[in-house]
């Protein structure tokens, strides 16, 4: 075996930042944030390392002797914090690798800052190695006239698959960035895991451009002088100055902010035009010939910890699927966090500081890359971070690239379960897309196939809204869902099932909070007003309903003499109770109880009208066996005029209730004593009317042979007409439209 002692060269002359020093400059408030942001050295002596971005967020810049006083300056009239970190910046840059590692010839290092040249061997003999796996190819030649390739990692290359694209380097002087893009490479291509069923490489595909700006990052390691060397190596026109900024030269809102339009600048030059640069015009090239399949793009850079996204040309706002964004990265974060890394700030890049000409913002906007980011990689040593220190900090990383692939497999992959859809859903939110996916892997397929829905099936899907889709819903421990902003300066309607058992009111329930969550196109509906939903207030009775396939109305209190079983919870409630014939049997369908209230379901339900009814302007109590909405009186006969609001809405929902099922079932409304056709006291529609709810109905739903009604996460019955179902939505959004119709309706108060 012939054994060689590699050495990195050092080239010993007098650094450029000899005598430099290394200043943290840090706002404590949105003043300071603001001096901060707008710092600038008119004889442009002093190069920016790292900007803010935020209060508490340092700004990092290397400063001469002569530009030192300027600084303290500075930072002393508009009262920064300065932290002087480290002087004689040069010194750290001039110290050679005292244990120099021994290197098999033809053994490359994963864990190394390795030369562009040992780049291009690497991923020459990984594509022999894994000729079914790996592809190069050749994108061109650098300024410089360096190769640069593009690594394709698939397992299925003709399936289709998302891709995720990855660059890194486009910074000369950031090295991690580079080392961990060949991480990547390393790992799915010799981890086995990586080609397994839910592994990195199911279903998705893999573009990684290891090295963007070659020509700079060699530069940087040509010597200690060139070390924080930025730009790209490019000479353009008749300037004495070198390089451009290639994260300042995309074509998307280019030099609209953050840049320098002098070619001398050292650190944000823009270039004379977008894609000036041949480096950058082959990124773009790789986003715009796969921008059908691309669905995640991630930039590597260091210093700080970071992962932003969208928009970095400005801060004043964000797009229209920021939360997005925002959620899978966090996501990613906590995933680095839990292999021991430290979590990365999340953020939208213009919040940190505005910049045009971004390549995420090109992916994002100019690509339709849905998913686009900066990843920011390693926090403190600057950009000299350690070389023995990779073997730590790219595992980490790398557990967020796993998340990543899953979060992409699960909303676009190919391999993945046929995709859902929803009736009258035309945009399905992914949070719910994947809670169903979940589900099902969960062995939770109850909440899915079953014939009938259980007290455990409503538990299961409210559990999995909260932990899915936990910016849109708010699921309580008691079965109630609401807007999770809880403003009550909206209007509320309250939305309760199943006070009779059965199934078919609750899965309407569940269908109804589906269809709010689901359906992003329903965002109105949240946003204007508050939803509190309680889709199963007699678990009991439901369950003794379903198992016993007995029609079982009441709940299972049993009585005294332990003989019989339930209370009427329609029957329960303190409004008018007791005012009709009396009713002392157990054994009735239509028991009362020994008193007003004196069941949990009955207070359950009063302590929610309570607590909501400043802003409730409607109550609807979803029951079983009828198709007809009522308003009240149960207890008397209506003394509503036909014209009034009360009557006037309840024709208005069934009038949108025919038209959506085309009359195949007539909907009716009347008041409860005309439908009941005799009093029926102690009403939670009573009862929400008298405590100053102005919009109270009892919606009766199904009629008595359509017992089988199953919410969409559930197949209907074969031959089932779903034309009733989707009825019923159309009578609810009718509901959303009386109270905030305002020009038809008035202010409802």
């Amino acid at each position: 075996m012939l054994v060689a002692f590699g050495f990195i060269s050092q080239i010993y002359c007098s650094s450029q930042y000899d005598n430099h020093t290394l200043i943290r400059l840090h706002p404590t408030s949105l003043e300071h944030q603001k001096s901060v942001t707008q710092f600038n050295d008119p004889l442009g002596e002093i190069e920016i390392m790292k900007e803010s971005r935020g209060v508490n967020d340092t700004l990092d810049i290397l400063v001469p002797p002569t530009r030192m006083n300027f600084v303290h300056e500075y930072a002393n009239s508009n009262g920064l914090l300065l932290e002087e970190k480290q002087k004689n910046y040069g010194r750290i840059l001039d110290v050679p690798d005292r244990h120099p590692r021994r290197r098999i010839l033809n053994v490359f290092d994963i864990f190394s800052f390795n030369s562009h040249a040992n780049m291009q061997e690497y991923l020459e003999s990984t594509a022999r190695r894994y000729p079914r796996l790996v592809r190069l190819q050749e994108l061109g030649k650098s300024f410089q006239g360096r190769k640069m390739r593009l690594v394709k990692i698939s397992a299925k290359p003709d399936a289709n698959n998302p891709i995720i694209f990855i660059d890194a380097g486009i910074h000369g002087r950031e090295w991690v960035a580079p080392a961990m893009a060949l991480y990547l490479v390393h790992r799915l291509t010799t981890d086995p895991a990586a080609l397994q069923k839910g592994g990195e490489l199911d279903g998705v595909d893999w573009y990684i451009l290891p090295l963007v700006n070659p020509d700079g990052y060699e530069y940087s390691r040509s010597s200690t002088s060139n070390r924080m060397w930025r730009k790209t190596r490019s000479k353009h026109s008749a300037s004495r100055c070198y390089g451009v900024d290639g994260n300042r030269n995309y074509g998307y809102k280019w030099a609209v902010s953050g840049v320098s339009n002098d070619p001398c600048h050292k650190e944000t030059y823009a270039g004379p035009k977008p894609f000036s640069e041949p480096e950058t015009r082959m990124v773009r090239n790789i986003m715009m010939d796969n921008a059908k399949r691309m669905k995640l793009y991630v930039s590597l850079h260091s210093y700080g910890q970071y992962l932003v996204y969208p928009w970095g040309f400005t801060g004043d706002y964000l797009p229209k699927q920021w939360k997005k964004l925002d959620n899978m990265a966090k996501a990613v974060s906590d995933a680095v966090e839990r292999a021991g890394g430290q979590p990365f700030k999340v953020l939208s890049a213009g919040k940190w500081y505005p910049a045009a000409g971004g390549s995420d913002d090109f992916a994002f906007g100019a690509a339709g890359v849905p998913y686009s980011y900066t990843m920011e990689l390693t926090e403190g040593y600057e950009f000299t971070y350690p070389e023995n220190l990779l073997k730590t900090i790219l595992p980490q990383f790398y557990e967020g690239f796993k998340e990543f692939a899953g979060r992409i497999r699960a909303e676009f992959g190919n391999q993945r379960r046929k995709r859902v859809t929803l009736d009258e859903c035309k945009s399905l939110r992914f949070c719910y897309e994947e809670m169903l996916h979940t589900l099902l892997d969960r062995d939770e397929a109850s909440c899915i196939e079953d014939a009938a829905i259980g007290a455990s099936t409503v538990t299961i899907f409210l559990k999995a809204l909260r932990e899915f889709c936990g910016d849109v819903v708010l699921s309580k421990e008691r079965p109630t869902t609401d807007n999770p902003e809880e403003q009550e300066t909206k209007p509320t309607i309250i939305i309760e099932a199943g006070q009779q058992g059965g199934t078919e009111s609750v899965g309407l329930a569940l269908y109804v909070i589906e269809q709010l969550v689901a359906c992003e196109e329903n965002d109105q509906m949240l946003q204007n007003v508050n939803w509190v939903i309680l889709p199963c207030t007699n678990p009991d009775g439901q369950e003794y309903s379903r198992y016993s396939q007995i029609p079982w109305k009441k709940n299972l209190r049993p009585s005294d003499d332990q003989l019989s079983y339930g209370v009427d919870i329609t029957r329960n409630f303190d409004v008018n109770w007791g005012s009709c014939t009396k009713i002392e049997s157990g054994f009735s369908p239509i028991y009362p109880g020994v008193a007003p209230e004196s069941e949990n379901e009955t207070i359950f339900i009063k302590n929610i009208i309570q607590k909501h009814k400043k802003w409730a302007k409607m109550y609807v109590s979803l029951k079983r066996d009828g198709h007809s909405i009522h308003y009240p009186y149960g207890y008397k006969r209506d003394p509503f005029h036909p014209s009034s609001l009360l009557r006037r809405v309840a024709g208005d929902i069934t009038m949108r209730v025919n038209q959506r099922t085309g009359g195949v079932h007539l909907f009716i409304n009347s008041s409860l004593f005309v439908y009941e056709g005799k009093p029926h006291c102690g009403h939670s529609v009573d009862y929400a009317f008298e405590n100053g709810i102005p919009l109270s109905y009892e919606m009766r739903v199904f009629l008595g042979s359509d017992n089988k009604i199953l919410s969409k996460f559930q197949p209907l019955p074969r031959g089932y007409d779903n034309s009733l179902r989707n009825g019923y939505l159309s009578g609810i959004r009718e509901m959303y439209n009386v109270l905030t119709n305002e020009k038809k309706y008035g202010k409802i108060t």
